[in-house]
């Protein structure tokens, strides 16, 4: 009869890669770089740099490149998304950098053209 294997160790090595530490500071450098973004896209978006199109309005572009950010962070950390930053300040996030938007577009649009 052959025996059992022998428990794992506890100081036996882990399957995965080595964990990254989550900042303490995500979610202010989160509300910070959305509110950034959103008002540095609405200075833009009267001239349209990306072209015509919906696709290719300044709010889906920073919606995007944001889409491609979380995605990278997902994969730098290996931990669902939801375990660095919360859905609701997720939310919130995205909430800020629509109103920073219509904010930058009003200033691009109204208060660069003043005499």
């Amino acid at each position: 009869m052959p025996s059992p294997a022998p428990p794992p160790s506890p100081k036996s090595p882990p399957d995965g890669p080595p964990p990254i530490a989550v900042s303490p500071h995500i979610l202010t450098w989160w509300f910070a770089a959305m509110a950034i973004g959103g008002v540095g896209f609405g200075l833009v978006a009267e001239k349209r740099p990306f072209g015509p199109g919906i696709v290719a309005y300044p709010l889906v572009v920073f919606f995007a490149c944001v889409a491609a950010i979380l995605l990278t962070l997902r994969f730098i950390y290996a931990k669902p998304l939801r375990e660095l930053i919360s859905i609701p300040s997720l939310v919130a996030g995205f909430v800020i950098a629509a109103m920073c938007f219509v904010m930058g577009d009003w200033f691009g649009v109204s208060l660069m053209r003043m005499p």
